[in-house]
């Protein structure tokens, strides 16, 4: 293809999802392409996330700027860790626009049961309050799709877990393939949440409810979304797509939270556009 001085090539390849039944008489159609071509990349990605904003009838306003422990504690922190952080950041650098503490992986328990554990001794409601009570936002993150073999939820519904072909409960996680030792000896072992079901479906809009609600969370960071929901098989409505029940979840979120939450997503961007408000980046900072 050329145009200009520009050429390239084009290929494009449609792959039904595995698993997905379509009803007799019913169609289905991709998302719309965007080739856009300039010489300034910022300028294309900003003229890109601009058509997908009017096309999805995106949540747009304005820029914010808050702190992820992430970058420097990974999973291994407590609240101490983080409050003396919000600390220095209520001090130092909330009169410049800081306004979110995000806690990132590690505060939980395990994957499937979202309290804080050891290190948040008092429980991340009275977290967030301390938060609060710098002028500052508590943010959280989560993947709510993940439940571990330990949890309530694996012991006693396995029936609102996602299947293998065969009717197996089906394994998810990032590593590349089953025959990687990382799969074979991975403990606790996850699997999938699938919130066509139900119940699963109640379970979820519980949690949000609780994190956002009576938690008193005012952003909630969603992740690990590539291998759960998108890397299913099939749904227990298998009718649905995983772009679809994505979709549903972000729309859950959104119902649940009114406006009072800020929903960062960290997956399939298209996906959810019109329910969450941003994905961005964050820029490390250390105190």
């Amino acid at each position: 293809m050329k145009t200009g001085k520009w050429k390239f090539n084009f290929v494009a390849e449609s792959v039904f999802s595995e698993g997905h039944i379509l009803p007799a008489e019913k169609t289905v159609s991709s998302d719309r392409i965007l080739i856009n071509i300039g010489k300034n990349p910022y300028e294309t990605l900003e003229m890109y996330g601009t058509a997908i904003g009017k096309l999805n009838n995106a949540k747009t306003g304005k820029e914010i700027n808050g702190w992820c422990n992430w970058f420097y504690t990974h999973d291994i922190f407590d609240e101490n860790e983080i409050l003396a952080n919000a600390e220095l950041a209520a001090k130092n650098l909330k009169p410049f626009g800081l306004e979110y503490i995000q806690i990132d992986e590690g505060f939980q328990r395990f994957h499937g049961e979202w309290e804080g554990n050891s290190g948040f001794p008092q429980g991340l409601k009275v977290f967030a309050g301390k938060v609060k009570e710098l002028g500052l936002k508590p943010g959280i993150w989560i993947a709510p799709f993940v439940i571990t073999e330990n949890t309530w939820i694996y012991k006693n519904h396995p029936d609102w877990l996602l299947k293998n072909e065969d009717g197996s409960l089906k394994r998810i996680g990032p590593w590349p393939d089953e025959n990687t030792d990382w799969f074979k000896t991975e403990n606790p072992k996850r699997f999938g949440l699938d919130i066509t079901h139900p119940g699963a479906e109640k379970w979820f809009g519980g949690l949000i409810d609780s994190i956002a609600n009576y938690w008193g969370f005012e952003m909630i960071k969603i992740d690990f979304v590539a291998w759960t929901v998108f890397s299913a098989h099939h749904f227990y409505d298998k009718k649905a797509s995983p772009a679809e029940v994505y979709k549903k979840a972000l729309e859950i979120m959104r119902k649940t939270t009114g406006e009072k939450c800020h929903i960062l997503d960290c997956g399939p961007g298209q996906a959810s556009v019109g329910s969450k408000h941003s994905l961005y980046i964050y820029v490390p900072l250390r105190f």
